[in-house]
């Protein structure tokens, strides 16, 4: 056959043209050294590198993208004094953010009322055991003293309407507040 001839590079079954380089490297494989360092290190000269992948496109940043869920810190901030402002006027179409507020109002309103409860009830104390007796040694100070244990009643109870409450939005529930919860809705 003439070598110049391109028939003679075919392979006789399939009339491929013959690769040379890979009959070369399967011959010769067993001549190669292992790599120095393990396998994950060597690299075959023959083989192409790899292409390196391409990092992700970050999507261009946008602070107002997605708003922070904050559905229960406006829960609890609700039955902390007039907090529940923050909540109705920041969120006021959640429904769960709706139901606590209306809880934090109540609250508010329910401890009004027993401030002026309070006062009403110092001044009645002080007319009673203080005025007269102001002159006597024991006596004035029994209605200080009764002063003192009503202010701290009203504090105790409203503090613990305000624990149950803030209980009830951290574990997400919508319980109303024990007998006052129930007595009237604001937010509708």
């Amino acid at each position: 056959m003439n070598q110049n001839d391109p028939g003679t590079n075919r392979d006789q079954q399939g009339q491929q043209p013959f690769d040379y380089e890979a009959h070369y490297r399967q011959q010769n494989r067993q001549y190669q050294s292992p790599p120095p360092y393990g396998a994950q290190y060597h690299q075959d000269p023959w083989q192409q590198p790899p292409i390196p992948p391409k990092p992700p496109v970050r999507p261009a940043y946008s602070a107002y993208d997605a708003p922070a869920d904050n559905t229960k810190a406006f829960c609890i901030m609700s039955y902390i004094s007039i907090l529940w402002l923050v909540g109705l006027l920041a969120d006021r179409y959640n429904p769960k953010v709706r139901f606590h507020v209306n809880q934090g109002i109540i609250l508010t309103i329910f401890y009004v009322v027993l401030r002026f409860l309070l006062i009403f009830l110092n001044g009645f104390v002080n007319a009673i055991f203080v005025l007269p007796f102001s002159g006597a040694v024991i006596i004035p100070h029994l209605g200080s003293a009764l002063n003192s244990m009503l202010t701290l009643a009203v504090w105790g109870i409203y503090l613990s309407f305000m624990i149950i409450g803030i209980m009830h939005a951290v574990h997400d529930r919508e319980e109303p507040l024990p007998i006052i919860g129930t007595l009237f809705q604001i937010v509708r």
